[in-house]
């Protein structure tokens, strides 16, 4: 059966119109997926972070170094490139005693994640388990 000389091509006339709609949703939603891997990595290293500071010995003169090394195993955790000046690390006293240890991040590293997943920044706070040697004059600075 001989096709009309006026149908020859027609379906690859079709297949084309079609991918110029169907190519870009894909691509879309392949970069969504991958976005959203990312932001899984840095919520799962804020996490991780916030885990270990929560059991981290603290002295109460060490502060900043204890906030530093803090910043750092954040930052090692995490799969995309995130840096410790990224990392915000607060400590919540009560009466000159930690009891809550918080990570976030202070800005999002310059991927995909920070613009395809619209959820904020990763955060995370764990109550402070760890050692607490207080300041010998005063508690905390």
């Amino acid at each position: 059966m001989r096709m009309d000389c006026r149908r020859r091509g027609s379906a690859m006339v079709e297949l084309a119109l079609s991918m110029l709609v169907i190519a870009p949703i894909l691509y879309g939603a392949i970069q969504y997926g991958v976005g959203y891997c990312m932001y899984n990595g840095l919520t799962n290293a804020v996490r991780a972070g916030a885990r270990y500071a929560s059991m981290r010995p603290l002295d109460g003169g060490e502060l900043d170094a204890f906030k530093q090394a803090v910043r750092i195993r954040t930052a090692e955790g995490s799969p995309v490139g995130l840096k410790p000046e990224h990392v915000l690390v607060e400590i919540d006293f009560d009466r000159d005693v930690p009891v809550m240890v918080r990570v976030r991040l202070a800005s999002a590293p310059n991927t995909l994640a920070a613009s395809a997943i619209p959820a904020g920044q990763p955060e995370a706070a764990f109550p402070y388990l760890g050692a607490w040697t207080p300041r010998a004059a005063g508690g905390r600075p």
